[in-house]
């Protein structure tokens, strides 16, 4: 068993690592319904939209009421970003609520999208292979990464809930 740091990443072997497109280890029927299933068949269509301008504090209230996690920023009807609720408890004061809270923690609610966001977008079309989506995400440790069409609209967002879904659909029977 390793032990690691906290905050450290696991080491990957970048020459055998399936996040580097080495071939599936999977037998018959279930290889064939993994790699040719796509991510249109695995995403979520409904995605939180926030424009750059949209201040944290509003973020926070719609991943509460979507139960999402993961809003991407719309600029001119492309996405240019995308902020996980982890990028927001990173520009969050962990004071915001508690007894004590000050003026400054407050303001850190804010902050403004584009200050927050990840602005190096990852993204796959909705006819890639599935298995794709979640090697990219493997490889470059995302989260999720916006679906795209040819016209370059957001049609949907393929997140690890979607692929660990879509793996123990597939696997599972």
């Amino acid at each position: 068993m390793r032990v690691m740091r906290a905050g450290r990443r696991p080491a990957v072997d970048r020459e055998t690592s399936a996040a580097v497109g080495v071939p599936i280890d999977i037998e018959g029927p279930a290889r064939r319904c993994f790699v040719l299933r796509t991510v249109a068949q695995a995403m979520t269509e409904e995605v939180v939209r926030i424009d750059m301008d949209t201040r944290i504090e509003e973020i926070i209230e719609r991943f509460r009421s979507t139960g999402f996690r993961h809003a991407l920023v719309i600029e001119e009807g492309a996405a240019v970003g995308v902020i996980s609720d982890r990028d927001v408890l990173r520009h969050v004061s962990p004071f915001v609520g508690k007894m004590g809270e000050r003026n400054m923690d407050r303001t850190t609610l804010t902050r403004r999208a584009h200050q927050v966001m990840t602005r190096k977008l990852i993204s796959v079309g909705p006819d890639s292979p599935a298995v794709e989506a979640a090697m990219l995400m493997h490889k470059h440790y995302i989260s999720c990464v916006p679906v795209v069409n040819a016209d370059g609209e957001c049609v949907g967002i393929f997140t690890w809930r979607n692929a660990i879904a879509f793996a123990a659909d597939v696997l599972g029977g």
